[in-house]
């Protein structure tokens, strides 16, 4: 610690001496008009009086600052300065001078009256709201020594009673200096009012660096676990029954980064704010701060909980300087502050709701609708599923029965309308709906709204309701949570009547999984239902009733002791005879570090359509290919190694490769026969891909299929038969790890990138080091030069070459910006196996949003009920210039792209 001088003799003061040897630092932060409230300030008592001056940012962020000053005379003077530079709280000590209790030799009462200061310098609203207190970290209330530790129980007792005195709600801050602190719980506990705000380091990095050695035994690692940070806040909360006005403030080290592991595990804490030293800053070429790149990941797992940052920096730290590690914290909160935008629903305990007992109100339905996302994957798999069940042959003349069961505010009606007019198909809605309130607003919106539609509503219960016909898809989004409070299983299962033979579901699966977690915010929540201090006998039953009930929270402060694991699944519709649903199951879990079981975490998920055209037409092209390479290698083998023996000699060194490929065998009229399969399977391929708008791969497949068509025509059966051979078993590697990538779960991350890193290596040896110099680079040098071949056949190169994955990765990171906009959900390895169509593509996505402005116009007009015909004729014109907007950005697309304006878009929609 630098010492401080006596400002008139220029010596360090005895005082200075001591708190150099018994006073810890602290964390000091000057002001930005630092140097004007200096003038202002005696420092005739400069030592050891610290005033912290916390800055709120918005969103709940805010930094620390402390100043030195004479005493606590000033505060209307600091708060002042505060409000004026930006700053609305400022934390003072209790005491105005703080004195080792070693060196103590009057007694409590006599010191009581010294370095002391008044309640009535603020108001009781100004206490409460505009000051923090800090205790003093100089006591020892656990120490061996029994003079320590009774002096500073005294100290403490009273500065806690004087907290509470000044405060009847507010802040107390206390900071922790090692494991053994339950003397200190207790004496804390007893008298203190509002919340305790505990600060402890992230990690023990003395424990962290121990922990590498490698001649430690088991105990010595258990020992060394129990000095861990963690441990020291652990058992101060176990100490004070966990309670609930205990929160944590967690100082980071600028020695290393932990490790994961244990930023995990602090998620699971109540946890109030962050302290980084301005220390832990690297500064860039135009001298502005920032954090490495391993801490700006460990504090943005701290931001998505909405804690606060504390700035730790010297006295001697300038205004700019700190503006500038300000302006970084404010742009590094603003950046990821999307992060919180559900925070006010995080964390807070709801009890589960029973539709089956009660109806929904229309706050719950619109809580329910609040998440757009998933009725875009409602349309999605409904598109989908409407696609793969009608043909383009058949759009005119079939027509898809739609069930909904429980549409609510009708969000499910719009994703089942909106994927008929996107897919262009025709179709029948019934809405099944048993809540009488939501009928009425069904009702109206089926008037107004869906008057041109087949859309036909009953009221009625599914269990009583017989619609008249049978559906093709059954559409509901009752998987609820995972405690079943609306019976879904029970419920799906009896619905299965209402569909055909081959109708679907959707969900047509789910599956639910379970992990123990660390979660005392929630922890805590469930305590309060019962206090502790009136915790009756009569009452403790209802306690432990809902502490073991199962409650609806989104979770964001919580531990995963361990990876959730799948515990049932279930199939909708179930094709089994008899359905039992009465489950049980064992599942065991690992624990990595020590914690404390808070809680069961339950989730289902559901799978809305399975995509089984992708799956079989992957299954059909590995069949094929395996046959036909099958047929080419044993063809190749005994047809025309033979002749090629015996026309170049079987002992010849000397015959050039170019010769080889080109040759033409005495069975090729033969040949044509069976290339004639081959050359038709591509072409129906080619057509495929056509009508999925793959443009490129249809691009591709068709310069390939010309390919074929020219070596037929030339007669060059051996090239034939040796490029055909090494693109079939290509393509045989390429869908069998479609079909794996189709059968992994989203949450198998590494499994997608293992299986891409797969085809990026067969890809790479195909086309980069095997048919550029065996099949194409010949072509250039060959006897009879044959210019369409070489056309057609480079041309194919260089589309396979753009179809590459590797190209397709950077495709995905530049236009894939949300996990909407492809089929991969935001993982770039998915996209790319699940081979991504245009329809997620820009054109496809313009053709889409303008479906999405015609639904959110009803909406609109639905919320308003707007009857008045000048109301109609300016939503009217609104929506014609958004229609006028949306052609615009068509044109000015097909500009970038250098295919100009095409007047037959232009009418499109």
């Amino acid at each position: 610690m630098t010492s401080i001088l006596d400002m008139q003799s220029g010596k360090p003061t005895l005082w200075e001496e001591l708190s150099n040897f018994f006073v810890p630092l602290k964390f000091i932060i000057t002001n930005e008009n630092f140097d004007s409230l200096l003038q202002n300030v005696d420092f005739n008592y400069l030592t050891n009086a610290m005033f912290w001056i916390f800055l709120m940012f918005s969103f709940g962020f805010f930094g620390f600052y402390k100043l030195c000053e004479e005493g606590n005379a000033n505060l209307q003077l600091f708060i002042k300065k505060a409000n004026m530079n930006g700053f609305s709280v400022i934390a003072v000590p209790i005491n105005a001078m703080e004195i080792p209790q070693e060196f103590r030799q009057e007694s409590m009462n006599k010191t009581d009256l010294q370095f002391t200061y008044s309640d009535l310098l603020l108001t009781t609203n100004e206490w409460n709201s505009k000051v923090i207190i800090i205790l003093s970290d100089s006591i020892d209330c656990d120490s061996s020594d029994p003079i320590v530790r009774k002096r500073s129980e005294e100290i403490l007792k009273r500065d806690v009673s004087w907290a509470g005195h000044l405060q009847c709600s507010g802040y107390t801050m206390i900071k922790l200096r090692h494991g053994n602190n339950l003397n200190l719980a207790r004496v804390m506990l007893q008298k203190i009012k509002g919340v305790i705000l505990v600060q402890v380091p992230l990690y023990n990095a003395a424990v962290a660096q121990a922990l590498w050695r490698r001649d430690l035994s088991e105990e010595n690692v258990l020992d060394l676990n129990r000095q861990d940070a963690w441990q020291w806040w652990n058992r101060f909360r176990c100490a004070a029954d966990f309670d609930i006005k205990l929160r944590v403030v967690l100082e980071f080290n600028e020695i290393e980064e932990p490790n994961l592991d244990i930023v995990h595990r602090w998620l699971g804490e109540p946890i109030e704010a962050v302290v980084i030293p301005s220390t832990m800053f690297t500064r860039d070429c135009q001298n502005n701060p920032s954090l490495s790149e391993a801490w700006q990941k460990i504090l943005l797992h701290f931001l998505q909980l909405n804690v606060n940052i504390i700035l730790a920096t010297a006295a001697g730290a300038n205004n700019g300087s700190l503006k500038l590690h300000s302006d970084y914290l404010r742009n590094f909160r603003d950046v990821h502050k999307d992060a919180q935008r559900l925070q006010d629903s995080d964390d807070i305990r709801k009890t589960q709701s029973s539709p089956l007992y009660g109806n929904f109100d229309c706050q719950a339905h619109e809580i329910f609708e609040k998440k757009s996302m998933k009725y875009e994957f409602y349309q999605n798999a409904i598109a989908a599923a409407l696609i793969d069940r009608v043909s383009d042959q058949e759009i005119d003349d079939k027509l898809t029965v739609i069930m909904i069961l429980g549409a609510g505010k009708g969000s499910l009606v719009h994703s089942a309308l909106n994927a008929a007019e996107y897919t262009k198909r025709k179709v029948r809605v019934y809405i099944i709906e048993k809540t009488h309130n939501a009928i009425r607003t069904l009702a109206a919106m089926t008037e107004k709204f869906w008057s041109t539609k087949d859309v036909r509503l009953f009221s009625s219960d599914m269990l009583e309701g017989s619609p008249p016909e049978k559906a093709d898809i059954l559409v509901s989004e009752l998987s609820g949570s995972f405690k079943d409070h609306e019976l879904f299983l029970e419920r799906l299962d009896y619905a299965q009547h209402f569909l055909k033979p081959d109708g679907i579901s959707m969900p047509s699966q789910s599956i639910s999984y379970v992990n123990p977690i660390m979660s005392f915010k929630l922890f805590n929540d469930v305590r309060q239902i019962v206090h502790k201090r009136n915790f009756a006998p009569d009452r403790q039953g209802d306690y432990h009733s809902r502490s073991e009930s199962g409650l609806a929270a989104p979770s964001k402060c919580i531990y995963n002791i361990d990876i959730p694991q799948p515990l049932f699944t279930f199939l909708h519709p179930s094709r089994d005879a008899f359905i039992d649903n009465s489950l049980y199951k064992i599942l065991n879990f690992s624990v990595k570090m020590d914690c404390v079981l808070t809680g069961i975490f339950l989730k289902t998920s559901t799978i809305s359509y399975y995509k089984r055209k992708q799956f079989v037409r992957s299954i059909w092209n590995i069949a094929f290919y395996a046959a036909s390479s099958f047929f080419l290698y044993f063809y190749n083998e005994y047809m025309i190694l033979p002749q090629l023996l015996k026309n170049q000699g079987r002992y010849s060194l000397f015959y050039s490769s170019e010769n080889l490929i080109f040759y033409k065998s005495q069975q090729c009229e033969k040949f044509q026969f069976y290339s004639l399969f081959i050359i038709t399977f591509y072409l129906h391929g080619a057509m495929l891909d056509l009508k999925e708008s793959d443009y490129l791969e249809t691009a591709s497949k068709s310069l390939y299929l010309l390919t074929l068509i020219a070596m037929d025509v030339y007669k060059y059966e051996y090239y034939f038969v040796g490029l055909n051979l090494n693109i079939g078993i290509y393509n045989i590697v390429t869908d069998f790890l479609v079909l794996l990538a189709l059968q992994n779960s989203k949450r198998n991350l590494i499994l997608n990138q293992i299986f891409l890193g797969m085809r990026i290596a067969s890809w790479s040896h195909v086309f980069v080091s095997l048919l550029p110099f065996k099949y194409l680079v010949p072509t250039l040098f060959a006897k009879n030069f044959k210019l369409i071949l070489n056309i057609v056949v480079w041309l194919w190169y260089g589309l396979s070459i753009w179809n590459s994955p590797v190209l397709q990765y950077f495709y995905h990171q530049i236009y894939h910006n949300s996990p909407t906009d492809c089929c991969g959900e935001g993982s770039a390895a998915k996209c790319i196996m699940l081979k991504d169509s245009s329809e997620y593509r820009h054109f496809k996505a313009l053709k889409k949003a303008y479906i999405e402005v015609k639904i959110s116009h009803e909406k609109l007009c639905t919320s308003t009920f707007c009857n008045s015909s000048a109301t109609e004729n300016s939503s009217a014109k609104a929506f014609q210039a958004i229609k006028c907007i949306m052609t615009l950005k068509r044109k000015l697309k097909r500009i970038r792209e250098g295919r100009g304006g095409e007047v037959g878009d232009d009418n499109e929609d």
